[in-house]
């Protein structure tokens, strides 16, 4: 199956470099064209973040299934979003990703898994797509900040 486009509404008006915690709505494995050969297609995992755990909108983010670095020297999408959720620092490194069951593993056995609840911050910017629609587009992921004791 070829997914080229979501069927959620986008989430309403997002502001460039703010801080969004957003909530795992939902998760799937899909089959799109490859970045580097538009013949090819590859697998991706689709995140929908909503600002609401039961809002309609949702800001669908695509995720290769690489857990490296990109060639221009980031951590992976799915990485970070990951390490994210599980609290961990950006670069953690994770040992494996299971895209059938959502879960991943870090070196030190420890297993999360990747389910509709998950929570995490985001912060991105406005683009303008081909067509010249406005799509909101991740920068960052990160995880949910932990209160300080005063």
């Amino acid at each position: 199956m070829i997914i080229t486009a979501t069927s959620r509404p986008d989430l309403p008006d997002l502001v460039d470099d703010t801080t969004y915690v957003m909530t795992v709505t939902d998760a799937r494995l899909v089959e799109g064209k490859d970045y580097d050969d538009p013949d090819k297609t590859q697998h991706f995992l689709v995140i929908d973040l909503g600002l609401e755990p039961d809002a309609p909108e949702a800001l669908s983010v695509w995720c290769t299934l690489k857990l490296g670095m990109t060639k221009s020297g980031v951590v992976s999408k799915l990485r970070q979003l990951l390490n994210a959720i599980a609290g961990e620092p950006e670069a953690a490194p994770i040992a494996s990703f299971d895209s059938d069951l959502l879960t991943w593993a870090y070196p030190s056995g420890v297993v999360h898994e990747l389910e509709v609840g998950n929570q995490l911050t985001v912060r991105g910017t406005n683009k303008i797509t081909q067509s010249g629609d406005r799509r909101f587009t991740v920068d960052r992921f990160r995880p949910i900040p932990t209160p300080t004791a005063a």
